[in-house]
């Protein structure tokens, strides 16, 4: 869902009545945010950067925004004012919930990292679940009961994965790397469409069951990577790899 644009598209005389600002010190709203000719005729910024709406807690005067985060290609100017009226511009589009969600979790893991709160290492497992976390402290605060419930399902979904894959030697960021992998397939967004729809003795069992073909599925490719790992290294097997096969077999066992 893109929050301000089906706002404006429902209640556009509402929003006409609004006091949104005429101009806007950030260079990057000017550049990428929507702007919006008002009843009067007057351009006014209806939604902005990804920043600025991260920095008014998603709330613009009022009504829920998501932000822009990027923008498609348009025509260079040398002054700062909005892009509205260049010929040939290709609007810029509102994030949806599922998009501004993953950016404010890149944004809150890079932030943890540089505090010290949390520090990925193949020899931990519990990063995400801090930064989730997080997240979700900061989204209490905003009063977007939609991304507050989306992000405690997201959690919900992954501390019911049991364990991780097993890291490469030196792949500090397999956590990071494994919760994108499985948030851009769309398993999240997938399981939460599902799960609402069950009632709740049956949501459970049907979690249960997704992540554990989904943590098979990656167990196997796991194992045919390091099968090939072997295979080029003329068949021979050195004790790492027989001790991640073993591994790999015990937990497809469970």
């Amino acid at each position: 869902m893109r929050p301000g644009t089906k706002f404006y598209n429902e209640y556009e005389s509402v929003w006409n009545e609004i006091p949104l600002p005429e101009d806007c010190e950030c260079p990057l709203c000017n550049r990428i945010g929507i702007w919006k000719h008002r009843g009067d005729g007057i351009v006014s910024l209806h939604i902005p950067c990804y920043k600025c709406a991260y920095n008014n807690r998603f709330k613009w005067f009022g009504y829920p925004i998501n932000g822009v985060k990027y923008s498609a290609p348009r025509y260079e100017r040398h002054d700062s004012s909005p892009t509205i009226d260049l010929p040939n511009h290709i609007p810029s589009i509102e994030m949806t919930n599922r998009e501004l969600l993953m950016e404010v979790i890149i944004d809150q893991y890079d932030t943890l990292i540089t505090k010290g709160s949390i520090q990925p290492s193949i020899h931990t497992s519990n990063c995400m679940d801090k930064v989730i976390n997080s997240v979700l402290e900061y989204i209490s605060t905003t009063e977007r009961g939609d991304l507050l419930r989306y992000c405690r399902d997201i959690l919900s979904l992954w501390e019911s994965l049991g364990s991780l894959p097993i890291p490469d030697e030196d792949d500090t960021e397999y956590e990071i790397k494994y919760f994108k992998n499985l948030y851009h397939q769309g398993v999240f967004e997938n399981s939460i469409s599902q799960v609402s729809s069950l009632q709740p003795n049956e949501r459970g069992t049907l979690l249960n069951e997704e992540y554990k073909v989904t943590q098979k599925q990656e167990l196997c490719k796991q194992g045919a990577s390091i099968l090939d790992t072997i295979m080029d290294d003329n068949g021979i097997m050195n004790e790492e790899g027989y001790r991640q096969l073993m591994d790999i077999f015990l937990k497809l066992y469970n």
